[in-house]
């Protein structure tokens, strides 16, 4: 068990915060700082002073906030420490660092530092002390570092949510929280909702009235050391608790110490493990004990661990690896309860709750006699029979001495399962039951026991128990490891005694122990001698003899001996495995002889035989080892053997292949993928097309100008090393096909594929109204969806473009999502905070995005999608709105992908809520003019024109225009709040982008693009609710 890492987890911890908060450069310069001098607060923008308050919180802001540089991507660096008087607010990309100064608060606001609809942000080396609701909260921003920061007497210590003025269902990505503490809050340490993609790492919790770490709606993440103490103790939450969907998470350790669970996992939470979990004295307010529970959840593992409190488990997938015993003192004692009245012995005869059957036997050699006593917290314990493995449970006790509902449970943490003692005389006990208050009473006289029960005192004879120790079994295995002249090395089998071990010579106790070996010296040479062990528990119950090993010393070497034996020779491996290696030698000669043979490993003394051969066990697998023997003779004189080395059996095999691209030339396709690792060395890739071998290379790259008959196939490539050991393939589906459109959904009554035949199935009621052509599909946001065959989009490069009409309603609704799982998806939602998202990702690589401004609400707009090598581009109307040029992942990188849907997510996200038409999937990338194409095609068959579509700007107007580049925005109907603006070529081809706000009942805006050159653009303007587009016109 990990328990003795508890403290030396605090200790470091510990030691990681006040060493980052101890810095000595305290007093250095940075470009943008808070420092104080005397009374004043002095604050520095670009390495110039740029004024001074007797305000802390006046100089954060103004260093925060202050525009006389680029307020986004500043980094901040706090030099003191001080008192704010109101909150401090974070603009996008700013690092802060606070070099372990202290924010404490004179009022109570909701948060001592807010971040809100921000990106590429990070906080450093702060302690925070204070009241209010967080410490620290963190709103719908994205890509998000907090490490070094310490928040004590907070409600909430840490919050990062994707709330805002967002619904729950709103998801932000990429989040790290490490080196963090958390002392005395109200609720949580650190929590979490609406988290994609959270990193979380050492984390220490002490006094939480809430969870230590409390992870809500928060899904593919990793977590490395949790330690949490007093959390919730007797309260419904945890150390580490996982809840409202929360899935795909791995976490490494959990130490949870009286916390009310250690861990929780509940509220369709799933796939989720926790590799180990040490829960120590966890007590609910119900005073049932729980270390970790895991209600009703699916694909939930514990791995490994203990928890002296108990478990419990449900929900398909889900298991608890786990021991009861943390420490040697938590192992149970065995002992046999006998009736003082009537001389029988308890008996557990029952195996159901009702436990009719449950009484009394005059057999006390039985199991079902026989119990274990397991301590609980705070002194009581609970009696689990031997013979059922349940616990005695006092579900009735009525205190009328019926009992008939005294029996047994399989649960061992409620406090109807846990009892205590009071000594009368010796060993005469009464045992009162924690639960109801009773005490165990015997009044049956018979086996069957039906009057076995509870009374209300200890006054009656029939109240009273012995409590007799059952000794542990005798040690097993007994055997001997080499002799000396003057003694031995002897060796046995370990039972769970909880105590020790007595080595009796000729039956008198000469040697104790805790462990399953003991050498014995001081021996009369060639003597024998018989030898036992036995065992003793913890009550000094102790077992019987083990089984005699007679054992002769070796002979007097009866002279004064200098001379060493010849050199052990002619070293050989017998056999080897993974972990271990059996040798043998030629025996050396002595002239006395040669009383025993020393193996070394590493300069290690691994073995001591009397033998010329040994098997050295615990080696590491693929690892080279130096072997030395020492033959020593009964004089202490020796020799070595010459070095010998040899490798334990390579069983690890290479990293599989990452980076599988497929690269198109005019005569054939060139297949490459990064070199993979492997403990010793890769030696070779081998080959696959269509999953058929075909031959093994060593370089990283594969011709493929033999298939190009194929016009889709999938390469697959595996390593391996010189062992034959064989990494994952990784594969690849390669598209050969002719540039063309794939295939074309215009659901004009039904949602066949009208180019191809992967024709789609509906489910819901989606129904077929008048589209922007002809007909189209509407989905009501309750159910409607589209689901097309698997492996649509098996391609290198692609274009998916389609007209939809959106209703609006909450984030992360999907116009299409393709994917396996919440792991492996490429999805577009129209709206996602004040972003048109389109997103990738695949299980090995996080998700890959491009943002543009979102859809309007009521209005027919064209989005498409184009990806080609590296670079992925989002169009609306025709427009370029997002660019992304290191989009590493491809579509062909998700395989042959099963959940292929149109208005559903995989996440549990909103259905969509509005209107498609004309879904078309491409096998390349469309260029601007061509999609731009579909638009007129699109706009000249429902009887419109290019300008019709963009007719409804007449709410926005510019003037002059034409103009030389200066010119006026007026927005009659836009809403205060943050407007973008950008201008376009008449490619689509996006040229600048600035963004701006209204506020103040303004609604004219003045724009300078005097960069621009003589010509015609499109001018788009955009918030959060609509996009306007209209044409710009610059004359020099």
């Amino acid at each position: 068990m990990k328990r003795n890492l508890v403290h030396f987890y605090y200790c470091f911890i510990s030691v990681l915060l006040l060493g980052a908060f101890s810095n000595n450069d305290l007093q250095a310069s940075y470009p943008n700082e808070v420092r104080q001098e005397g009374d004043s607060y002095i604050w520095r923008i670009d390495g110039i002073d740029r004024g001074t308050t007797s305000s802390f919180t006046q100089a954060l802001n103004n260093v925060i906030w202050s525009n006389v540089a680029p307020v986004e991507g500043r980094e901040i660096h706090v030099l003191c420490s001080g008192a704010l008087t109101s909150s401090i607010s974070m603009a996008n990309g700013q690092k802060w660092f606070f070099h372990g100064n202290t924010l404490t608060r004179s009022n109570n606001d909701t948060q001592m530092i807010n971040a809100r609809n921000v990106n590429d942000i990070e906080i450093h080396d702060l302690i925070v002390k204070g009241g209010g609701t967080y410490g620290i909260r963190l709103t719908a921003s994205n890509n998000i570092v907090v490490n070094n920061v310490a928040v004590s007497n907070a409600h909430i210590g840490i919050r990062i949510d994707s709330r805002a003025s967002n619904p729950w269902e709103a998801r932000i990505h990429n989040v790290t929280v490490t080196n963090c503490r958390f002392e005395n809050t109200g609720s949580h340490g650190l929590e979490t909702y609406g988290v994609v993609g959270i990193h979380v790492d050492n984390i220490i919790a002490r006094n939480t009235g809430g969870s230590g770490v409390q992870f809500n709606a928060t899904s593919n993440g990793t977590v490395g050391t949790v330690d949490a103490y007093r959390c919730s103790y007797l309260g419904g939450y945890a150390g580490m608790r996982f809840a409202n969907g929360s899935h795909d998470m791995v976490a490494d350790t959990l130490f949870a110490r009286e916390c009310g669970r250690g861990l929780f996992v509940l509220s369709d939470s799933y796939n989720i493990t926790v590799k180990y979990v040490e829960a120590i004295d966890c007590i609910d307010q119900w005073g049932a004990g729980r270390g970790v529970w895991l209600q009703d959840v699916s694909n939930v593992r514990v791995e490994s661990g203990c928890s002296n409190t108990g478990w419990s488990t449900s929900g398909a997938g889900t298991y608890a690896n786990l021991s009861r015993y943390c420490s040697d003192a938590d192992r149970p004692v065995t002992y046999k309860i006998r009736n003082v009245e009537t001389g029988m012995y308890l008996n557990g005869m029952g195996r159901t709750a009702n436990g009719s059957l449950g009484g009394q036997t005059i057999e006390g050699t039985s199991l079902n006699a026989q119990w274990e006593m397991e301590r609980f917290p705070g002194g009581d314990f609970g009696l689990r029979n031997r013979g059922t493995g349940l616990f005695l449970d006092a579900m009735g006790g009525d205190g009328f001495g019926n009992g008939s509902n005294c029996a047994q449970w399989s649960e061992s943490g409620h406090v109807n399962q846990q009892w205590d003692t009071t000594r009368v005389d010796e060993q005469i006990f009464t045992i009162r039951n924690i639960g109801t208050g009773f005490f165990l009473d015997g009044m049956g006289r018979d086996n069957n026991g039906d009057n076995v029960g509870m009374w209300q005192d200890d006054s009656r004879e029939s109240a009273k128990w012995e409590l007799i120790g059952v000794p542990p079994a005798a040690p097993t295995g007994l055997s001997m490891n080499y002799i000396k002249h003057n003694g031995f090395s002897l060796s046995w089998d370990g039972l769970e005694t909880n105590g020790s071990y007595g080595v009796y010579i000729n039956g008198e106790l000469i040697y104790n122990t805790t462990e399953t070996t003991a050498v014995i010296d001081g021996l009369i040479f060639n003597t024998t001698y018989l030898i036992t062990v036995r065992a003793l528990d913890v009550a000094g119950n102790v077992s019987e003899d083990s089984e005699a090993l007679e054992v002769t010393t070796l002979p007097d070497p009866g002279i004064d001996d200098e001379e060493p034996p010849t050199p052990p020779t002619g070293l050989t491996v017998v056999e080897k495995t993974d972990t271990s290696i059996s040798l043998t030698w030629n025996e050396s000669t002595d002239n006395i002889y040669v009383e025993v043979y020393k193996v070394y490993v590493d300069d290690i003394l691994k073995v001591i035989t009397n033998d010329n051969s040994a098997i050295i066990s615990d080696l590491v697998q693929g690892t080279e080892y130096s072997i030395i023997i020492v033959a020593v003779d009964p004089s202490g004189n020796s020799s070595e053997s010459e070095l010998f080395t040899v490798m334990t059996v390579d069983i690890e095999a290479p990293t599989t292949p990452t980076g599988l691209i497929a690269e198109f030339t005019e005569t054939t396709i060139l297949m490459s993928w990064a070199a993979s690792t492997d403990n010793v060395g890769v030696v070779g890739y081998r080959i696959f097309v269509n999953n058929n071998f075909v031959e093994t290379i060593s370089i990283t790259s594969y011709d493929l100008s033999e298939f190009e008959d194929l016009s889709t196939f999938t390469f697959g490539v595996s390593a391996i090393d010189a062992a034959g050991n064989e990494s994952g393939r990784a594969s690849l589906i390669v598209s050969n096909e002719p540039p063309s459109l794939m295939n074309h959904y215009e659901f004009e009554g039904n949602v066949r594929d009208s180019k191809g035949t992967k024709h789609g199935t509906a489910f819901g009621s989606p129904t077929y109204p008048d589209g922007l052509i002809g007909r189209g599909i509407n989905f009501s946001g309750n159910n409607d969806y589209v689901k097309l065959p698997n492996g649509i989009v098996t391609y290198s490069q692609l274009t998916i473009a389609t007209w939809i009409k959106w209703n609006g309603g909450g984030d992360w609704q999907r116009i299409f999502d393709f994917g396996d799982n919440t792991s492996k998806y490429m999805f577009l939602t129209p709206k996602t905070g004040s972003s048109l998202r389109f997103a990738i990702r695949t299980e090995d690589v996080g998700e890959q995005i491009l943002n543009g401004p979102s859809l309007p609400v009521g209005e027919w707009k064209h989005v498409a999608v184009t990806m080609e090598g590296e670079t992925a581009r989002l169009y609306v109307d025709g427009f370029m709105v997002a660019e992304n040029t290191e989009m590493t992942l491809l579509p062909n990188y998700l395989g042959i992908t099963q959940n292929n849907l149109i208005g559903r997510s995989q996440f549990p996200d909103p259905y969509l809520n509005g209107q498609l038409d004309d879904f078309r999937i491409y096998n390349y990338p469309l260029s601007s003019e061509e999609i731009n194409a579909l638009i007129t095609e699109a706009s000249e068959g429902n009887g419109t024109s290019i300008s019709n579509l963009y007719s409804k700007n007449q709410d926005v107007a510019v003037y002059p225009n034409p103009s030389s580049g200066k010119f006026t925005l007026e927005l009659a109907d836009f809403n205060p709040g943050e407007i973008n603006i950008s201008v376009y070529d008449i490619n689509g081809r996006i040229l600048l982008h600035k963004k701006t706000d209204l506020s103040g009942g303004i609604k004219t805006i003045n724009c300078d693009f005097q960069e621009l050159e003589s010509g015609l653009y499109y001018l788009q303007v955009s918030d959060n609710i609509s996009m306007k587009t209209l044409k710009l016109i610059i004359r020099r």
